[in-house]
């Protein structure tokens, strides 16, 4: 799966205007968001000095009936290390205050109920996937936001993420989307070394 996203930068403007003024830089190779826009919310959750955790929130999506999620776009606020999106036909109870949750554990899920669809870590970060291939979301679809925080500075902080989803035309769609995710947690690093981990993975 490949797919492609964007961190908007202010573009060049008029003579005397300012850049608040002027309308965003997008790249060449980035378009631009479109379909009906589905919004998500984690947070915000004050952060103290040197705290880290990871919470998780559950939440319907809100539509109506199937939609097929073409392009997203996540905003993180400066304490967020990384969100992970999570598709989840598993849980049917909203959750919307964030609680401690294990990391990880929707990635590791074996059962294909709860699958993740985007990881981020950037604090802008816009994906589209590739022409003819999106996300089939089910009428009020549960999404899992799983956020890892930390806060590395001297004073409390706001912590909060967005969510966006863009639903595509589905007559424009003809391929599923899917998150190949891999990796190994046998890593045996002793103090002062080097290690190499050689791992084989069979993909499905």
């Amino acid at each position: 799966l490949v797919a492609c996203g964007t961190t908007k930068k202010p573009a060049a403007t008029p003579d005397g205007a300012s850049p608040a003024d002027a309308a965003p830089y997008v790249p060449g190779d980035a378009p631009p968001l479109t379909g009906t826009p589905y919004t998500l919310t984690w947070g915000p959750v004050t952060v103290q000095p040197n705290q880290e955790d990871t919470q998780c929130i559950w939440l319907q999506l809100g539509n109506d009936t199937e939609i097929k999620v073409h392009q997203l776009h996540n905003v993180l606020s400066p304490t967020s290390h990384h969100l992970i999106v999570y598709k989840d036909d598993m849980d049917t109870t909203e959750q919307t205050t964030p609680t401690p949750c294990q990391a990880f554990t929707g990635a590791l899920n074996t059962t294909g109920m709860i699958t993740p669809i985007v990881i981020t870590q950037k604090k802008d970060d816009e994906i589209t996937l590739p022409d003819g291939v999106a996300y089939t979301f089910a009428p009020h679809q549960m999404v899992k936001l799983e956020m890892h925080y930390i806060n590395a500075t001297d004073t409390a902080q706001q912590t909060m993420a967005t969510v966006t989803f863009y639903a595509a035309d589905p007559a424009t769609i003809h391929d599923e989307a899917a998150i190949l995710f891999t990796g190994t947690p046998d890593i045996n690093l002793p103090p002062n070394a080097m290690t190499t981990v050689h791992e084989f993975f069979t993909v499905p």
